[in-house]
């Protein structure tokens, strides 16, 4: 069991970057998650697949109380070190992007269940303005999400476009649509 609860995942990673995975790969999947899940085994294969995809970050406007703004995200590089503290940033930005809820949910999933997705989004996203609004000493704070598109290697080995062009990110919504909605 754990031996398959190692093998397997990998072979799934192409469901979480808009690819199909094979029908095989997923019924082993649907037997081997709970394990999986539990032990943390099904985690970051497709950061390093050959094609990783998009990664994400957190924006924010900080109004402070004088009046001041100004704009923030994480991860940063530069400014959150150690590398572990960045890393910690990182993983919450991608953690918030993965459970962001579906627009589109299917009949199956019930009522109680998407609701309860929906709202656990809603107290990360309340969390991190919480937390923001007390490290900042803020009036307001006011969330994005970002997707940091990749740059084909052609174009970088070229000298074509800089790895943080600005159109390399794209805006997502920070708050769900409701369930559903056409």
């Amino acid at each position: 069991m754990h031996l398959a609860a190692v093998a397997i995942p990998p072979f799934t990673f192409a469901t979480r970057t808009g690819y199909e995975s094979s029908p095989l790969a997923n019924l082993g999947m649907t037997m081997v998650q709970p394990y999986a899940n539990a032990l943390f085994l099904n985690h970051g294969y497709f950061f390093f697949a050959p094609s990783p995809g998009p990664s994400h970050l957190v924006e924010y406007d900080v109004e402070f109380k004088n009046g001041e703004k100004q704009t923030f995200r994480f991860p940063d590089r530069h400014s959150q070190r150690p590398r572990l503290f960045y890393h910690r940033h990182f993983m919450l930005a991608e953690w918030l992007h993965a459970n962001y809820p579906a627009a589109n949910v299917p009949d199956w999933v019930p009522e109680e269940e998407q609701r309860f997705q929906q709202e656990s989004y809603q107290r990360v996203v309340d969390s991190f303005q919480q937390h923001l609004l007390q490290l900042h000493e803020a009036e307001r704070i006011t969330l994005r999400r970002l997707e940091h598109q990749l740059v084909a290697p052609e174009e970088y080995l070229q000298g074509q476009t800089d790895l943080n062009a600005p159109h390399l990110y794209r805006p997502l919504p920070i708050a769900p649509a409701a369930a559903n909605s056409p």
